[in-house]
């Protein structure tokens, strides 16, 4: 049965993810409804326009917004000039090649996907796909995402300066994770919200059989995101600092957690195929 977290047993007013794609936020979009009632979560509409999205929740009845504790979506770090102090930014960023992968894979799978039908048609290998599609989750994303330039900036007009900016940001962040140390990550994000064991199924993966790579494809990939590897580069950095600060509790926990999620894993098929059994004989 999910645990509910209400406003005292959180340990900050309101937690704002900056969700960059292709990162593992659909995995953790999952924790977090496990986590808190609906109403406690709040996700910036990805198909409006950014600042239409931000003014639904901006304008929200002041009891509705009281009761929001997590703020979510494809957001740029922007809102922390108009939020609560006590407000907890948190994001997760994701080696560029591995993502870049994740993401072709995602295009191949997606009808919906609006590059999809065209990478069919042409029979885009992943080094096609990086050089001739001008996607900007192709573009230095992480970097949109995070600089204080905004993150529509042209397809191949990323800075040195935006990249600056984004590690500057980085900074304000409480909370930085990696997509390679997402239990790390689980473990200090339970602490500072009050949370249950966040145990996890993935969401959204490319099998490893998906994932065998075309001749020139990683080089094609670094050409094109060199300001997000600079910024993921530096994140990782930030991330050793941020898990070398913790306690030797901290330790303890994430060893017990990828136990006790280790376990979780291994049942989660056979539990959601009863419940869809139950499902069917109600």
């Amino acid at each position: 049965m999910r645990r509910i977290l209400s406003a005292n047993n959180t340990r900050h007013n309101l937690g704002i993810f900056v969700h960059i794609p292709k990162t593992g936020g659909l995995t953790l979009y999952w924790i977090m409804n496990r986590q808190y009632i609906p109403q406690a979560i709040f996700t910036l509409d990805w198909t409006k326009h950014f600042d239409d999205s931000v003014r639904e929740f901006v304008t929200l009845p002041e009891a509705q917004k009281r009761a929001v504790k997590i703020l979510r979506g494809h957001m740029r770090f922007a809102l922390h000039t108009i939020l609560p102090e006590n407000s907890l930014y948190f994001t997760i960023l994701r080696d560029p090649v591995e993502r870049m992968i994740s993401y072709y894979h995602y295009v191949r799978r997606s009808s919906h996907h609006p590059w999809h039908q065209e990478l069919h048609t042409r029979n885009m290998t992943l080094q096609d796909f990086i050089m001739q599609v001008p996607d900007w989750n192709l573009d230095n994303c992480q970097t949109r995402f995070l600089a204080d330039e905004p993150s529509w900036v042209e397809f191949g007009q990323c800075t040195a300066d935006m990249a600056a900016s984004a590690k500057q940001n980085l900074g304000k962040f409480k909370i930085i994770g990696l997509t390679e140390r997402f239990d790390e990550t689980l473990v200090l994000l339970k602490r500072a919200f009050g949370w249950n064991e966040p145990v996890y199924f993935k969401q959204n993966v490319s099998s490893s059989k998906q994932k065998k790579l075309m001749d020139g494809a990683i080089e094609a990939i670094q050409q094109r995101n060199q300001w997000d590897i600079d910024v993921y580069q530096h994140a990782k950095r930030l991330v050793e600092q941020q898990l070398q600060q913790q306690p030797l509790s901290f330790k303890y926990d994430v060893l017990k957690f990828k136990l006790l999620n280790k376990g979780f894993q291994t049942l989660h098929p056979y539990y959601y195929r009863f419940k869809q059994r139950l499902q069917k004989t109600a």
